[in-house]
């Protein structure tokens, strides 16, 4: 018995240390040596330190792209070879492994911000002087549809499904040094946007870049519209609000982490005492906004919910959408499995058979941060893309300039009968 504790101490500690990062290279002198060190460094450790790096993806394409990329090294700007790094990443299709690159501290930012609905793209930030420009859909990038260049961003971009990589492209209209890379735009200090307002009129608008980006001007502060719900309960972790005309109780959980000064347990509690003491008909769980944590603290809220009578079909609602990503949508998967409840909102940028638990390495040189998976989760046998809800509700920028909450209004309104069909 003793020997075979000792014999586990071994091998975890054996493991442990197969789990390092190589040791960094003395740095070269030139900076196409450097760039050469941290490419290779990039690969050697992915290889070591990822769960299954080769799961969907060929080794000797992976490979082959690594020693074209090495090629292009003294050829290129450094935007490039990041980009270049975040390409060969992408070939993994892991959506937790990435390289963070994509700051207005290490690229030149040009001066808008972009929303993703439903109907497409649409400016959400402008400099001051351009705040006419607000609302407006974006058509194309210079010559080239959205889609298209959506299209070329999932080249560079890590993800499982067409979902989350609609969610995270909106950010990468900003940063023309990275839609040069792709081919989308000429010059990686400029994007072009053709824009179509509200009213249909069509623009053309170019956006230089700035470093560091100039302060914007939001949508909010421009267009005055009635505020949803979910938009109240953005910060924090989770926090909770009855509906306001509604015998209904409104949950929002935006991040799989532990209050360190109100625990889950005692938020979980304190809903329960709700429920037991008053005329609550409804509970809705919002994890649109989750991009995940630990698994376990919703634990607390979800078990407790699953054995109270508002676990009932057309009383117990969850919405989800792309975001809803890593714990937050194994948290999905176990309220549906847990309780008779109602999946609501739109499908999620992850598939429920997926890697996570995420470490870093640093690259040497560049310093940039490489995220990475240790783990491996099979939650379905049919191995889905996504996790579908019960019931779509697409949101729109009509709807957000209306105040209208598709997924929380069909959760309120939505008779048992409807879910049965």
């Amino acid at each position: 018995m003793k020997r075979s504790f000792v014999l586990s101490i071994v091998a975890l500690l054996l493991t442990g240390c197969a789990l390092r990062p190589t040791p960094a290279p003395h740095p070269a002198l030139s900076r196409d040596g450097r760039w050469v060190q941290d490419i290779d460094y990039l690969v050697t450790n992915l290889k070591r330190l990822h769960k299954d790096p080769f799961r969907y993806a060929s080794e000797a394409e992976f490979d082959a792209a690594h020693a074209e990329l090495l090629q292009q090294v003294a050829q290129v700007a450094d935007a490039d070879l990041m980009v270049g790094m975040a390409r060969l990443i992408t070939r993994l299709g892991d959506a937790h492994t990435r390289l963070v690159y994509e700051s207005d501290k290490l690229l030149q930012a040009a001066p808008l911000d972009v929303w993703r609905f439903a109907d497409g793209y649409f400016l959400s930030h402008t400099l001051p002087h351009q705040t006419d420009l607000l609302g407006s859909r974006i058509v194309a990038v210079g010559d080239i549809p959205v889609a298209d260049v959506v299209a070329r961003l999932g080249t560079i971009i890590p993800h499982e499904n067409d979902y989350l990589l609609e969610s995270r492209a909106a950010r990468y209209f900003r940063f023309p040094e990275i839609l040069a890379a792709i081919g989308v735009t000429e010059t990686p200090n400029a994007v072009t946007l053709v824009l179509e307002d509200r009213g249909k009129r069509r623009r053309t608008v170019r956006f230089t870049a700035a470093a560091p980006a100039d302060e914007l001007t939001p949508i909010w502060e421009v267009h005055q519209r009635p505020k949803m719900l979910s938009e109240e309960h953005t910060g924090g972790l989770y926090s909770y609000a009855r509906v306001p005309g509604h015998d209904a109780l409104y949950i929002a959980y935006n991040k799989c982490r532990e209050d360190p000064d109100r625990p889950m347990r005692t938020f979980a509690d304190e809903i329960f005492e709700l429920l037991a003491d008053e005329r609550i008909e409804r509970v809705i769980l919002d994890l649109r906004r989750n991009g995940g944590g630990n698994q376990l603290v919703a634990w607390p809220l979800l078990k407790g919910l699953a054995r109270r009578p508002i676990n009932a079909e057309g009383r117990l609602f969850c919405l989800i959408g792309l975001n809803t990503f890593s714990s937050a949508l194994n948290n999905a998967l176990e309220f549906r499995r847990w309780t008779d409840g109602t999946l609501i909102g739109e499908p999620t940028g992850q598939k429920p058979n997926h890697f996570g638990e995420v470490r870093t390495f640093r690259l040497p040189n560049c310093g940039l941060t490489v995220v990475y998976s240790t783990n491996y989760f099979t939650q379905l046998a049919d191995d889905p893309l996504t996790l579908e809800p019960d019931i779509a509700t697409p949101m729109t920028m009509a709807d957000w300039f209306a105040g209208h909450d598709p997924a929380l209004q069909t959760a309120l309104t939505l008779e048992s009968e409807k879910v049965e069909e």
